[in-house]
């Protein structure tokens, strides 16, 4: 099943008028979760929802986890991110610097024990493909891969098709199983409605 995750108004500035909307639409139901001063609501064909305290905490995660992929390499930068350089491949005849990428506990987070891999474009020095590994909810590994990358107010945004991979996968390994086409496509994240809020 194929989902589609929209992300609204997006900024890199904490300011009280940040609004973080995401839209699923699955089967023939549109979801629409809204982050508003995080403050977190969901409504379902445009009728409200009344949600768990377990609920709401799943759903604000969620839309900050897409907020975190969507201002990717900037996150990168925060005091709690320990960086690996692996190696140099070939991911479909381009070549790439990987990074492996861990969390201190103490203020990585929620999930600071998530593991992640970034796959740098040599030439480009863009992002084009990211793995993550993850513990909660039984665990899980995945694998995005980029598309239509753009430049606003010069900050790159881009958009992924995001892949399943086998629980205890290791990540390095996911770039073969890419090109050889045996991963399962599980959604599309698109980023739209970009705003810079340090305009206003």
């Amino acid at each position: 099943m194929l989902l589609v995750l929209e992300v609204l108004s997006i900024s890199l500035k904490t300011t009280e008028r940040i609004i973080h909307t995401l839209k699923v639409t699955k089967k023939s139901d549109s979801i629409k979760d809204v982050l508003k001063n995080n403050v977190f609501t969901r409504t379902i064909n445009n009728k409200p929802v009344v949600l768990s305290d377990k609920d709401i905490a799943i759903g604000t995660g969620a839309i900050n986890s897409v907020i975190y992929f969507a201002t990717l390499p900037y996150k990168l930068n925060d005091k709690a991110v320990n960086s690996t350089y692996v190696e140099s491949l070939t991911i479909k005849d381009q070549n790439y610097d990987a990074i492996k990428v861990t969390f201190n506990e103490a203020g990585g987070g929620q999930d600071h024990d998530d593991q992640f891999y970034y796959w740098i474009n040599i030439d480009t020095k863009k992002i084009d493909y990211l793995a993550y590994s993850y513990n909660v909810n039984d665990g899980g590994v995945r694998f995005r891969s980029a598309y239509s990358p753009r430049v606003i107010d010069g900050i790159t945004f881009q958009d992924y098709i995001n892949y399943e991979a086998i629980v205890g996968t290791p990540l390095k390994d996911l770039p073969v199983l890419f090109e050889a086409g045996q991963l399962k496509e599980l959604s599309k994240i698109k980023t739209e409605n970009i705003i810079n809020l340090n305009k206003n």
